[in-house]
């Protein structure tokens, strides 16, 4: 099934040729080091970078979201992950060695490795695995005088049911009244917590910021979840912001909701001691909480989490 469906998304993948994407991965991209990646789970050959998510050009999103939708429906996105080997001793002569260092890491790991399509420009090609489960994806190699670039993503076929995401009927579900979803396609879409603190003034009068805390849940209707925070901290001229993302997947178990993370980044910003200031990524995780959503006393609708201790937190849908 899935080798048929990686031949259809590749029909169209002539839409690649004009993206015109920037493949330089200069100073300012922030990324991490990368043993592994996050999507095959295989070795990389050295030198590997990740680029963290809130960094990745909106090209290369729209190139991988335009090989998923060659599919024409038969498949959908997953995780992506973009990858990256450049400076030190990079050449452009180097590019074939890495990706064929790529393939045979997969390879040896049991997945196949198929070309879809290449020029001189890029290389679009599917990876599947059938062993201990079936998964594929879906992606393209640039290589440039500055960088070799790998972006790739999880596809999956459309008609995929994930069971753990049905309430089962001989499940209690939460015992909320005002509850009426009953599994994750009712979560589907962003939801936010906001809450602002004390705005200050500077010398002149004039605002220089507040502080503030900023959540977000984001619910894929194929199980994948993103979460965001921002914790900001304003003390007069100097300010101070937290920011950590973090990416996995959610399936609902009765009145639990499971997540797994399977890892993201923080990143620390200090405007009055910069030597502080770090990008730092999260190690995997999973946490169980109870979960309902109600409608408040404003007839707004609320998705709530419930933690092991009892305290619970309520985030409103995006706007």
């Amino acid at each position: 099934m899935f080798k048929k469906l990686f031949i259809i998304a590749m029909i169209s993948i002539s839409v690649l040729s004009p993206f015109g994407l920037a493949t330089k991965a200069n100073a300012q991209e922030e990324t991490e080091p990368a043993g592994k990646s996050n999507i095959t789970f295989i070795n990389l050959p050295a030198g590997a970078v990740r680029v963290l998510e809130p960094s990745v050009p909106q090209e290369i999103r729209d190139a991988l979201s335009k090989l998923v939708e060659a599919g024409e429906g038969k498949i959908v996105q997953g995780d992506s992950e973009v990858l990256a080997w450049t400076g030190g001793d990079y050449r452009k002569s180097k590019a074939s060695q890495l990706m064929r260092e790529v393939e045979n890491n997969l390879q040896n790991t049991g997945w196949t490795f198929e070309i879809g399509k290449q020029n001189n420009e890029f290389i679009v090609f599917s990876v599947l695995r059938s062993v201990p489960k079936k998964r594929g994806a879906l992606g393209f190699f640039v290589p440039t005088d500055d960088a070799l670039l790998l972006a790739w993503t999880e596809v999956l076929p459309s008609d995929t049911v994930n069971t753990e995401t049905k309430i089962d009927n001989k499940t209690d579900g939460p015992t909320n009244t005002k509850n009426n979803s009953r599994s994750l396609k009712d979560l589907v879409g962003k939801w936010e917590k906001k809450q602002s603190g004390q705005s200050y003034k500077g010398q002149n009068g004039n605002y220089v910021g507040s502080s503030g805390n900023y959540e977000s849940y984001t619910f894929f209707a194929d199980g994948r979840v993103e979460y965001t925070t921002l914790i900001a901290v304003q003390n007069y001229g100097c300010r101070i912001e937290a920011f950590a993302q973090n990416k996995g997947r959610a399936s609902i178990n009765g009145s639990n909701i499971i997540i797994s993370f399977t890892g993201g980044s923080v990143r620390r910003d200090d405007s009055c001691s910069k030597s502080k200031n770090y990008t730092k990524p999260l190690p995997a995780s999973s946490a169980t909480f109870g979960w309902k959503t109600e409608t408040d006393d404003y007839g707004v609708v609320q998705f709530c989490l419930t933690q092991a201790d009892g305290q619970t937190f309520c985030y409103r849908r995006e706007k």
